[in-house]
């Protein structure tokens, strides 16, 4: 008994080891995930990286239909922020304080506007039929529509 007893513990023991490391990966790759949303109002159902970069950077600022994009962004100091910001544009916090310098030394577009918090965001892009944002799953609502997800480095 004693013997099946201890390859019972050491196969629990090893999941929970197993269990532990997958977790801790998932954490350093960042873990969270965005969903960038538009307005329900909008046609948009799907949108890549490059443009979401382009947008983001202020480079695309209609959409197909001649609506003004407002692109909205969190603040610099929000880790979801910092988490997009390396994912869709492939820059860091000071990378992207730098951009926006250099942007405004040469007259370029304004960076996009920022709301408080997720729910903001989510807000500010249901009440505004060019809007575009990111937020956590969970302050997806009817009144926006998914245009792609965010995890880790990757979107789709």
């Amino acid at each position: 008994m004693s013997r099946n007893y201890r390859k019972l513990s050491m196969l629990i023991c090893g999941g929970l080891v197993t269990s532990l490391l997958l977790l801790s990966g998932s954490i350093a790759a960042g873990g969270s995930e965005l969903v960038v949303i538009v307005s329900s109002k909008r046609a948009t159902t799907k949108l890549s990286k490059s443009e979401l970069r382009r947008i983001f950077q202020t480079s695309k600022s209609t959409w197909d239909d001649g609506t003004q994009i407002t692109a909205v962004n969190l603040p610099e100091s929000n880790e979801l922020r910092q988490d997009f910001d390396k994912a869709v544009l492939g820059m860091d916090k000071d990378e992207v304080a730098k951009y926006w310098t250099d942007r405004k030394i040469r007259g370029g577009a304004r960076p996009p506007r920022k709301a408080p918090s997720t729910s903001a965001v989510a807000k500010m892009v249901a009440d505004d039929a060019g809007a575009i944002g990111y937020v956590k799953s969970s302050d997806v609502s009817a009144a926006v529509r998914k245009v792609a997800v965010v995890r880790g480095t990757d979107v789709q």
